[in-house]
């Protein structure tokens, strides 16, 4: 059903409105919460700190979620850490819960004339059916 969330630190405040489970209304897709979330603290340190994250990101995620940069070519957040460019670690109404649609995630960096043509000729194909997110051991992050 619905959902309001609203987060408080010191002054900062934000409030979202979600709609969790397996379907949301016809206009929404639903929410799905990241296991775990309501776990604040685990994250973001004591209370009454803020909104600060507690270590580095990459080391936060890695506490639960199998390494994904094994391959010889890290994907540039992958490499850096920044898991959460892509995916967001409270919830998401997309698969794997990233932060939008994979295609949208792929063309916010790879919006190079290269790009625009290789987008033409792929005819419509997902850009993970080739490519792989996170890390491989061939170039352009083939699978």
């Amino acid at each position: 059903g619905r959902n309001v969330i609203r987060a408080r630190a010191g002054k900062a405040a934000a409030t979202v409105t979600v709609f969790a489970g397996d379907k949301g209304p016809a206009d929404k897709t639903a929410y799905v919460y990241h296991e775990g979330a309501e776990k604040c603290a685990e994250c973001h340190g004591p209370a009454g700190k803020g909104f600060v994250v507690s270590s580095p990101r990459d080391a936060l995620c890695y506490r639960c979620h199998g390494r994904k940069d094994k391959g010889k070519l890290a994907h540039g957040p992958m490499g850096s850490g920044d898991c959460t460019a892509c995916h967001d670690p409270h919830g998401s109404s997309h698969k794997a819960l990233t932060v939008a649609r994979n295609e949208t995630l792929c063309i916010a960096c790879h919006d190079q004339k290269s790009s625009e043509t290789h987008f033409r000729k792929s005819k419509g194909k997902a850009c993970t059916a080739c490519h792989d997110p996170h890390s491989s051991d061939k170039p352009f992050l083939q699978k």
